[in-house]
């Protein structure tokens, strides 16, 4: 019996990794050291533009890019990957508010007699996809690129309810986005508006 269910997952191993290598995804059952490759300024931009795809597709304009913000959005993301945890209030920074501020930014679009400071949105997932087991031991996992990466955090955001608001908001011009990958494969993105 047991002879038989090894057999059946070398099968099962060999079929995945014949697909894998059919379709030019990047799976390495037998490695789990990471993914190299990754970058997170390309991963930034990929999630740039297709939030610019989902903004033209609500008949929104696009939003610029801004550097001051991607490197505040940048910088909070490192801060969760290095602290361990997944929120807009920073134990070391404050708020995305206060995060502007120390940066010397200041946001504030008009709409009537009310001005907006600006929005945020934070992200936390994984480099990789699927993950094998073997005697419940990861024997390996389906890293994802760049653009997988970014096409992801994109579509959980577009499914929050919050996070689709502010990038559907349609006053705001400009964004930047931050990414962070720790050494435990997870992914933060933060992306701020103004």
């Amino acid at each position: 019996m047991l002879k038989k269910i090894v057999i059946s997952f070398s099968v099962v191993l060999a079929v995945v990794l014949m697909l894998a290598s059919c379709s030019g995804r990047s799976i390495s059952p037998m490695d789990i050291s990471g993914h190299s490759g990754l970058d997170t300024n390309e991963i930034a931009l990929a999630i740039h533009k297709y939030i610019n795809i989902e903004r033209e597709s609500a008949g929104l304009n696009a939003l610029e890019w801004n550097d001051t913000i991607a490197g505040i959005a940048g910088s909070h993301s490192a801060d969760m990957g290095r602290n361990g945890f997944l929120e807009h209030q920073s134990p070391t920074t404050g708020s995305f508010s206060d995060r502007y501020e120390s940066a010397g930014f200041k946001c504030a679009n008009r709409v009537g007699d009310v001005y907006y400071s600006g929005a945020e949105n934070v992200f936390m997932g994984h480099t990789y996809g699927k993950t094998y087991y073997k005697n419940d031991k990861i024997v390996g996992r389906e890293w994802l690129n760049n653009d997988e990466i970014a096409k992801r955090v994109v579509k959980s955001w577009m499914e929050s309810p919050i996070n689709r608001k502010n990038i559907l908001t349609p006053y705001f011009l400009e964004q930047g986005v931050g990414v962070s990958i720790t050494d435990k494969y997870e992914v933060l993105a933060t992306e701020n508006f103004c």
